[in-house]
């Protein structure tokens, strides 16, 4: 992570406070917000720090959820892309058949575009960072790894993090995604759904036997809606609509309080 991101000092959690998948990406959450950023600032930020330090998780080809909340109102925003329009029905029990169009790039630039502070390029420069400068794999990430070893080298040899699984050195950088961190921060997300990143991608996902297509890229918007409204008691509970499953938590906790009148999402 380069200096400008190291933050001088402990973060005021009287202020502000992050919770994040790996503490790096928490770090990065916390420095965007003592330096003016607000929680979307942030949440986009650590997003693509995290895209970097837990491929096995979490990546640019997936999807994002959210429920941003103001003093006005919340909204909810899906992340989740279509399947291909070619897609015959049928479900592959793994590969890249199975991959439908990746929202996550552009709900976080939505976000961003709506309630961000700091400029979208200065949230990407962490991660940018972490790309090229390299990460530490953590034993879950290296678990994954080396569980996956065979499939990785049948569908992408040439991957830094694939090479990684027989070198096991200390730091593996990721230049190549960097280089398209690089390319997002500069012409901001539709660059991951037109033009020559968009083209790249089709293509290497085509030739694992994907069935999407330029135009399902290129066509990509994030549906922005009211989120799912739940009463229980004193209590409004707020989720993410369908196609989440996040309404499945407000039945839980109408179940358990007995409530037989549960608002059901359509």
């Amino acid at each position: 992570m380069s200096a400008g991101w190291i933050a001088s000092g402990e973060p005021n959690l009287d202020e502000f406070a992050a919770a994040t998948g790996h503490p790096v990406a928490t770090q990065c959450a916390l420095n965007v917000m003592a330096m003016g950023g607000n929680a979307v600032d942030a949440a986009v930020s650590a997003a693509f720090a995290l895209f970097v330090l837990m491929p096995d998780a979490c990546g640019l080809g997936g999807d994002t959820f959210a429920l941003v909340s103001t003093q006005e109102s919340t909204i909810a925003f899906n992340g989740s892309g279509r399947v291909p329009r070619n897609w015959h029905g049928d479900v592959p029990s793994e590969g890249a058949e199975l991959a439908s169009v990746p929202g996550a790039v552009a709900a976080l630039q939505d976000m961003h575009s709506r309630f961000g502070n700091l400029a979208w390029a200065e949230l990407l420069s962490p991660a940018i960072s972490l790309a090229r400068d390299g990460i530490s794999v953590s034993s879950t990430l290296s678990q994954a790894l080396s569980g996956s070893r065979v499939a990785l080298l049948q569908r992408a040899p040439d991957w830094h993090l694939t090479r990684w699984v027989d070198n096991q050195t200390p730091i593996v950088t990721q230049p190549q995604l960097a280089e398209t961190l690089v390319t997002l921060a500069t012409f901001g997300a539709r660059a991951f759904y037109e033009g020559d990143l968009a083209h790249a991608i089709i293509e290497a996902a085509r030739s694992d036997g994907s069935l999407l297509e330029i135009d399902d890229l290129r066509e990509h918007e994030t549906p922005i809606e009211l989120p799912h409204v739940t009463t229980i008691g004193d209590w409004t509970i707020e989720s993410q609509p369908p196609v989440s499953q996040a309404a499945l938590v407000a039945f839980a906790l109408s179940a358990v309080e007995g409530n037989e009148k549960v608002n059901v999402p359509r």
